[in-house]
C-alpha cells in the first residue's frame, strides 16, 4: 500500500506533515479494469502555494526553474546521505521508486518507501537515507522566486 503526505507549514511557519492518506483509499473505477485516484492537483498554473515563503536566505537552493515552467527528474541517492535543509522556489511532486528515504521537515520527520508520494510545496526539507539508499522521480512545477 502506498502513502500520499503533503508537507506544509505550521502557524509558525515551520515546515511538518499535514496530512497522510493511503493512495489505495479512494480508489474509483474509471474504464473497465481501471481504477484512479486523484492524489493532488492545482487550480492554476503557476500552482499557488498556501501560506507564507521564506525570502531568500542561507537555505534557499535556486534550481533556475522559471515560474510556470516544469521539470521532471530522477534522484538517486546513495546509502548513508543526508543533505542539508533547503527549500526552493518550485512546488514538488516527489515519488519513491526504490528503496527508503526519511524526510525530515523542521517539526517533523516521515520514513517514505517505494510506492509513497509527497508534495513538497517551496518548504523547508532535506533527505536521509538509509542503508540502501533510494531512488525518487520528481517533477517541480517553478514558482515565482523568493524575494
Amino acid at each position: 500500500m502506498s502513502r500520499f503526505v503533503v508537507v506544509g507549514l505550521g502557524e509558525d511557519g515551520q515546515s511538518k506533515v499535514t496530512e497522510i492518506r493511503d493512495v489505495e483509499d479512494g480508489m474509483t473505477p474509471r474504464l473497465p479494469g481501471v481504477q484512479w485516484n486523484r492524489v493532488w492537483s492545482t487550480e492554476q498554473q503557476p500552482p499557488e502555494v498556501v501560506g507564507p515563503r521564506r525570502g531568500r536566505d542561507s537555505a534557499w537552493l535556486d534550481i533556475e526553474l522559471p515560474a510556470a515552467a516544469t521539470r521532471w527528474a530522477v534522484f538517486s541517492f546513495d546509502a548513508g546521505l543526508s543533505t542539508p535543509f533547503h527549500h526552493t522556489a518550485t512546488l514538488d511532486y516527489d515519488i519513491v521508486l526504490q528503496g527508503e528515504v526519511t524526510l525530515a521537515l523542521e517539526e517533523d520527520e516521515v520514513i517514505l518507501q517505494a510506492g509513497d508520494c509527497v508534495v513538497i510545496p517551496a518548504a523547508m526539507h532535506a533527505w536521509k537515507t538509509g542503508s540502501k539508499g533510494c531512488t525518487i522521480s520528481v517533477v517541480y512545477f517553478g514558482l515565482e522566486p523568493p524575494q
